[in-house]
């Protein structure tokens, strides 16, 4: 295969991907996104083994996701990715999903750091650039957000050992269920024509006790995520 070009596999949405309603959550539309970008490197030549000789790994910085519409369960959808920018330490993947009749479903643009063993960033090699030598370099996610105001909702939760990833803390699709909680007690719904911002700051642990505060903000939704009791922001969050 050219790794340049477009990297497709179909996913069919499972029971226990699906909420009440019947149609996907926005968090299990993220994984399908994380294990396509795999798929897709290994089909390049650079497999988990690769990485682990060398001691580097991907580590999901920022996400902006796009609802246009929705899929149910049951149904079998297109997950189509390709890498659209480099930054030094920095890979930005375009992924996009559509439904069985070809309808946009959604579009994300993850932007990854490559990290070493000791969970510093480190330039990332020539040989992975050339996985995709059209590639423009691109600004990284960033949200900020403003101190919350006192009536803003505060919701309480926690790492679950089942959403801990093999890098050992919160797997980042996890954190779009957190934001939707977040995001019900202050009674905004998450669907069709939302789009989603996330800065990924610092990782939540396993067994972590975690606080989410959410508030208007404009025509947004501000979310911030802290461990309990702590004051660094380990996820800035806007729902527009």
């Amino acid at each position: 295969m050219d790794p340049s070009l477009p990297f497709s596999r179909p996913y069919r949405v499972r029971f226990d991907e699906a909420g009440p309603d019947g149609l996907v959550r926005p968090s299990a539309l993220v994984r399908y996104l994380q294990d396509l970008a795999w798929q897709h490197s290994e089909a390049a030549g650079f497999d988990r083994g690769w990485y682990a000789a060398r001691g580097f790994g991907w580590l999901v910085r920022g996400l902006e996701l796009e609802l246009a519409g929705t899929a149910g369960y049951g149904e079998t959808i297109t997950v189509t990715t390709r890498i659209t920018g480099w930054r030094r330490m920095w890979c930005r993947r375009l992924t996009e999903i559509l439904g069985a009749d070809g309808r946009l479903v959604a579009r994300a643009r993850i932007d990854w750091v490559l990290l070493d063993v000791t969970g510093r960033p480190v330039r990332i090699p020539s040989e992975i650039e050339a996985f995709a030598p059209h590639a423009e370099t691109f600004t990284p996610t960033r949200v900020d957000l403003a101190e919350p105001p006192a009536a803003a909702v505060v919701v309480a939760s926690a790492v679950r050992s089942a959403d801990v990833d093999p890098m050992a803390h919160l797997n980042n699709a996890a954190y779009l269920d957190l934001v939707a909680d977040a995001a019900g007690a202050a009674g905004r719904s998450i669907g069709p024509g939302t789009r989603l911002r996330l800065e990924y700051l610092q990782p939540a642990l396993p067994g972590m006790a975690l606080t989410l505060v959410a508030w208007p903000d404009g025509g947004s939704l501000a979310v911030r995520l802290r461990e309990t009791g702590g004051s660094a922001d380990l996820l800035r969050a806007a729902l527009d």
